[in-house]
């Protein structure tokens, strides 16, 4: 049925110690039988030599086993099987001396009994709950293409073992998720032992739990996982509904096809969503309930249930709710509230009317608050090791929770700042970690600080702490992309002219992080770089200005324009950038427009080409209008006119938007241009004007005063009045 592993069996080969053939002598290797050794009193070994100790006694063994195993010898695999079992250090022996791929090859010999292979089964099995390593080892050595094919049997001994051990295998920090999906005729044998016997089922589901990722939900809609899964939904066995509800979760998640067909899947008349319904009930164990609402929750992320819908507002988030706070919950199910509160963030992230449902519990998020920062038992020591690395994700799973729910509201955010909230303990907390789990909590940090920063208040309370604002900058200069992201996107807000922190930041050194970014690769990070940059020139002085001019790069301009699409937000950053570099600073009555004279100078060919780009091109009407008051500004300058009086192409270009009939925005913005061209405040103005008269633009002034556009009439009859 399955995929056949063409391996020839294996031969005799001649051993280190020579094999004995007498019944006496082959009982010696059982049990480990050897005859005492008379000390020579002249010469007494030391105790690390001596061969009675049962370390040396199984090097021996191991020795003896460098080449194949007997496979006429049962007592061989027993004692190999007995010795691994709970011993690392037995493992670490056989690693060494390369029995793993003895025993693999063994097990698909053609000459291999039923009972050989199931005792090579347990072995594998039991190396692979060893050390990370020896694990290591086990799936390098192609221990889980092995098993997969072993499953092609009528043996239920057997497909039960194996089933055991691929469970030990994927469920793993070292899963080869790859090695399953390599054929499809595994999946398939996987989903032919799942009607095996409960124990087999329950351990092929944990299997599935665990390989149902997004890559390969689409493989694993086509194979037919859902009218396999979905009867197990409707079994006594516990671990099982866990297994299958945590598949369907991941089947669904963000996959509005997986969902569809999920939500419509039925037995006996009852479908997926209520069937989860009734397991939501308390008599359930709250195990089953949460991954019940947690089913629920990414059918509604995924689509396919409303926002509004009962099973979510009703029953699946007072569940979760109620998990997340704790309740019904002992210190060692710690594991669950950690999910409680994973799935609560997933849950509200983008719906305010849940955000809001949510938040009305108050308890619920101050259980939140109480967990910033989460401290691990007093009886730490007694706790395994899952159960401690669930306490070190409380936090992290707690604050983005808090940033799923105050993303939108602010009357939330008030609460939390009401509640004394500070995030210092919680940076210095993530920078003491290392690798993966340090990465999880500096993200789940950043999440949170970057809703807090869509705040006024927040950012004058919460971002003026230097520890928060300085792990910002850092995190922006991450190798990893993650943080890069979501930190960036948080210090956007903070480069807003109203942040108290925005002046220390920029000595920090956020100009030349932001300028970084828009050299980046990514379409996000260069939208957060452009972003920032074009917040921080808002009404800006003139040195800050040509600071970011200089260290963006305006060669950075046109490139940003050319390599997005016309309909990227990149776009409009782009053109707001140099639109705020070319206005007036924080005081307007003393601001002079040198800075446009100084800038142009310097930068005036590659913004007007950057100009002329969008202003030709398909690009949006907002992009065109931004390109229009961008030539305002340059207007608006001494010296830097000549770059507009000077191109009739561009003059051109502006009296063909002041004819636009239809488009108001794009005619005042033409307008407004011509008005600075030929305001009779600035020198020249009259050459300036003569110009602008035999390109017919005095006309096109009368032309507008008929319109029936309040705003635009006001402006061609303001520039009228400068001739």
């Amino acid at each position: 049925m399955g995929p056949r592993l063409c391996v020839s069996s294996s031969t005799s080969a001649t051993s280190d110690i020579d094999h004995r053939s007498s019944e006496s002598e082959a009982a010696d290797l059982r049990p480990f039988r050897f005859p005492p050794v008379q000390p020579n009193s002249s010469s007494v070994r030391p105790p690390e030599h001596n061969t009675h100790t049962p370390v040396v006694r199984r090097k021996l063994f191991i020795k003896q086993h460098r080449h194949p195993i007997d496979q006429t010898n049962p007592p061989d695999r027993v004692q190999l099987r007995n010795m691994v079992i709970g011993n690392n250090r037995q493992k670490a022996l056989l690693i060494e001396n390369d029995l793993v791929a003895r025993l693999l090859k063994m097990a698909t010999s053609e000459g291999a009994t039923m009972e050989m292979r199931r005792e090579v089964v347990f072995i594998l099995n039991s190396l692979a709950k060893g050390s990370e390593k020896e694990l290591g080892v086990v799936i390098e050595a192609g221990g889980a293409r092995v098993l997969l094919h072993l499953l092609d049997t009528n043996d239920d001994q057997l497909v039960t073992a194996c089933a055991r051990c691929l469970r030990t295998l994927f469920t793993s920090r070292l899963a080869p998720i790859d090695q399953l999906y390599a054929d499809t005729a595994y999946v398939q044998l996987l989903l032919h032992v799942s009607h095996f016997s409960p124990i087999t089922q329950e351990y092929v589901m944990e299997v599935f739990a665990h390989v149902c990722t997004p890559e390969h939900q689409i493989t694993l809609l086509n194979e037919g996982i859902i009218p396999v899964f979905v009867p197990l939904l409707f079994r006594d066995n516990i671990k099982v509904l866990l297994s299958v509800l945590s598949c369907f979760a991941s089947l669904t998640h963000d996959n509005f096809i997986a969902a569809s067909y999920v939500f419509q899947a039925e037995h006996a008349g009852i479908t997926v969503p209520e069937r989860c319904d009734i397991l939501l009930a308390r008599c359930y164990p709250v195990a089953v309930q949460l991954a019940a609402a947690k089913c629920l929750v990414y059918l509604f992320r995924a689509g396919v249930i409303g926002a509004n819908h009962r099973l979510i507002v009703d029953r699946a988030m007072p569940t979760i709710v109620r998990c997340a706070r704790g309740e019904c919950l002992t210190p060692s199910d710690i594991r669950l509230r950690v999910d409680a509160i994973k799935t609560l963030a997933y849950a509200t992230e983008q719906d305010v009317s849940l955000q809001r449902l949510t938040a009305d519990n108050n308890q619920c998020l101050r259980e939140m608050l109480k967990c910033v920062p989460a401290n691990t038992p007093i009886s730490a020591s007694l706790l395994n090791n899952e159960t401690l690395e669930s306490y070190r994700q409380l936090e992290p799973a707690a604050l983005t929770a808090i940033a799923s729910l105050v993303m939108n509201e602010e009357e939330i955010r008030r609460r939390i700042q009401a509640d004394n909230f500070s995030l210092t303990t919680s940076v210095e907390r993530a920078k003491a970690k290392t690798g993966e789990e340090q990465v999880y909590h500096l993200h789940a940090i950043g999440r949170c600080l970057h809703a807090l920063s869509r705040s006024v208040e927040q950012l004058r309370t919460t971002f003026h702490e230097r520890p928060v604002w300085k792990l910002l900058l850092e995190m922006a200069q991450s190798s990893n992309e993650e943080l890069v992201a979501i930190s960036s996107a948080a210090l956007c807000n903070l480069c807003l002219d109203f942040s108290p922190c925005k002046r220390e930041i920029v000595d920090a050194g956020l100009v030349e992080v932001l300028s970084s970014l828009v050299r980046r690769d990514s379409p996000c990070l260069r939208l957060n770089g452009v972003w920032g940059l074009m917040n921080l020139a808002y009404r800006a002085d003139e040195k800050l200005k040509m600071t970011i001019v200089k260290t963006f790069g305006s060669d950075q301009f046109l490139r940003l324009l050319t390599e997005a699409t016309s309909d990227s937000p990149i776009v409009l950053r782009t053109l707001g950038l140099i639109r705020n570099v070319l206005s007036h600073g924080n005081d307007p009555k003393a601001y002079t427009h040198n800075h446009i004279d100084e800038v142009m100078a310097v930068h005036g060919n590659s913004i007007i080409q950057a100009v002329i780009y969008v202003l030709e091109d398909e690009y949006s009407s907002d992009a065109k209008e931004m390109a229009l008051c961008i030539l305002s500004n340059i207007a608006a300058g001494a010296s830097a006119k000549e770059f507009i009086v000077a191109n009739e192409d561009i003059l051109r270009k502006v009296t063909n938007y002041m004819q636009l009939a239809g488009n108001s925005s794009l005619q005042i913005a033409a307008t407004f241009c011509i008005f600075n061209l030929v305001c009779k405040e600035d020198d020249g103005y009259d050459e300036r004007q003569a110009k602008l008269r035999d390109f017919g633009v005095h006309k096109l002034l009368q032309q507008l005063l008929q319109t029936s556009d309040n705003e635009l009439y006001e402006r061609a009859k303001l520039t009228l009045n400068q001739f």
